[in-house]
């Protein structure tokens, strides 16, 4: 079996960013980002508490969002207390530094949260959850800053490793570089990135997220409710950061000044060969549809969602949760229910995670899978599901199939879900009604026609479409059907009938 060729493509247009990942040409993860997303995941602001709410446990803070953000109990830092004190004491401009200062007054985990902070207190806090439709930001205050091979965590004095760093010497070469090197009161998390590098170039990335917390707390001393006091740098270069963190084959940019930042911070960041980046300055066709990507995203993203052999998957959003049902349409292979349901809900399981990761779904997902009696096959499936999950970064937890076949599965949601607009306005009923894509049915036809030239022998036949697909098929110097006569030596007839709908065609 040959080795998957992963692609990351990256279009900016107006003020958005997409941003794709195709393997081996098929779309994996699909993303929109805002270039002026001013609340991010990761950006600590200088708050104050509206609101304290005894019965939720939380507060509400004041970020300078439209809707105030939501900081629960079970969000606030193991000390707190100093916490809240040592910010005081900044915005005083007391002379105090974080590694002098006590940590000694250890949160109740089962405490409530209006015993220890009040309204009109200022706070800093970080996004832990971007606004989510009519909701405001999840905060939290156990401050994360995010580094190449470190995670710093003010206000602690724990230190973590990746789980994927397994080789005892080496956990025990990073740990010591990490207790010797770090200041107190400052906890360390190591990244995979880590393993192997030299203690300087360790160094270096320690040092550069400490200055970062020092420039900080400097902004913090003089700043006003809902100031920015922590941001990435450069919020383009930190997506792309993030995705390097998977072995690129190739990554296609069609933005020049974007196409020089990211190539200089590769070379100068050591993070992979600047080979793999390629410009693509066609500015007669996009990006993504040179990569056949706004096509996928169409039939990919539709309610409904076909499956190899025929079965398909019903997609529906609720306010409470996802909801996939699995369907198994017309499967003509199999004798027995039970084989044929189990193949295909093997089928599904795969196409599931991939539209987990492409919509970017979170929250709590419901598959109702086809019914399958014997227990293996039931083990099976979850088996497979949870060997599917691997690669999703996201935080996730899969649960076996119930009695009745239904499997949940809970995925760490950070952002927005991705909803793209994939139905056309009907012109048989003016805008009254909505129809799926034509590019489906563009494909449908198309498959049809290439089937009877190559295996039935069909001499002679007619196409009658709308006028919308006629063109599609017959318009331009190199149309579809100047390339099939290339290649097959077989003109085929199309005829416009304007009493069609958009999805109606008939083959004589």
């Amino acid at each position: 079996m040959s080795e998957s060729k992963l692609e990351l493509v990256v279009s900016t247009e107006s003020n958005e960013l997409k941003i794709a990942l195709l393997e081996n040409n098929r779309l994996l993860e699909y993303r929109i980002e805002d270039k002026n997303n001013y609340f991010s995941v990761g950006d600590c602001f200088l708050g104050k508490v509206v609101k304290v709410s005894k019965n939720l446990n939380a507060a509400f803070i004041d970020v300078g969002y439209k809707k105030y953000g939501f900081l629960p109990y079970t969000s606030l830092s193991k000390y707190f207390t100093n916490y809240s004190n040592f910010i005081h004491d900044i915005r005083d401009n007391n002379n105090v530094k974080l590694s002098t200062y006590r940590l000694d007054e250890i949160l109740d985990k089962d405490g409530n949260i209006s015993d220890i902070i009040s309204e009109n207190q200022n706070i800093l806090v970080q996004i832990e959850k971007e606004p989510i439709s009519l909701k405001g930001p999840r905060l939290s205050t156990s401050i994360t800053l995010s580094g190449k091979y470190f995670v710093l965590l003010p206000f602690s004095n724990e230190v973590h490793i990746s789980k994927n760093i397994t080789d005892n010497k080496e956990q025990e070469r990073l740990i010591n570089f990490v207790n010797s090197s770090r200041p107190n009161n400052f906890g360390v998390i190591i990244r995979t990135a880590a393993e192997g590098l030299d203690d300087n170039t360790l160094s270096d990335d320690l040092t550069q997220l400490l200055k970062k917390w020092g420039t900080a707390l400097t902004k913090l001393k003089n700043a006003n409710i809902g100031d920015k006091i922590i941001s990435e740098d450069n919020k383009i270069i930190t997506i792309i950061k993030n995705m390097l963190s998977t072995p690129l084959d190739t990554i296609y940019i069609d933005d020049e000044a974007l196409y020089i930042q990211i190539k200089n911070f590769i070379i100068s960041e050591h993070i992979c060969n600047e080979k793999i980046l390629k410009l693509y300055s066609n500015k007669s066709d996009s990006l993504f549809n040179y990569k056949d990507i706004k096509k996928q995203i169409q039939i990919s993203m539709n309610k409904y969602v076909n499956i190899d052999g025929g079965g398909y998957l019903i997609i529906e959003q609720t306010e409470a949760m996802l909801v996939i049902d699995v369907n198994s349409g017309i499967q003509n292979d199999f004798s027995d229910h039970e084989e044929m349901a189990y193949h295909v809900n093997v089928i599904a399981a795969q196409e599931i995670v991939r539209q987990l990761r492409l919509r970017d779904i979170g929250g709590i997902i419901s598959i109702d899978f086809i019914d399958m009696e014997t227990v293996e096959h039931k083990m099976s499936i979850y088996e497979l599901m949870k060997e599917y999950m691997k690669n999703d970064k996201h935080q996730h937890l899969v649960l076996p199939l119930s009695r009745f076949n239904v499997m949940q599965i809970t995925r760490q949601r950070l952002k927005p879900i991705e909803n793209v607009d994939i139905y056309e306005v009907c012109p048989m009923c003016r805008g009254n009604g909505r129809i799926e894509p034509v590019i489906q049915i563009a494909d449908k036809i198309e498959k049809k026609l290439l089937d009877m030239l190559q295996n039935k022998n069909v001499k002679n036949f007619t196409v009658i479409v709308h006028p919308f697909l006629y063109n599609y098929f017959t318009k331009g110097l190199f149309s579809k059907r100047i390339k099939w006569w290339i290649k097959y030596k077989k003109w085929i007839k199309f005829k416009q009938d304007f009493s069609f709908g958009m999805i109606d065609y008939k083959i004589i």
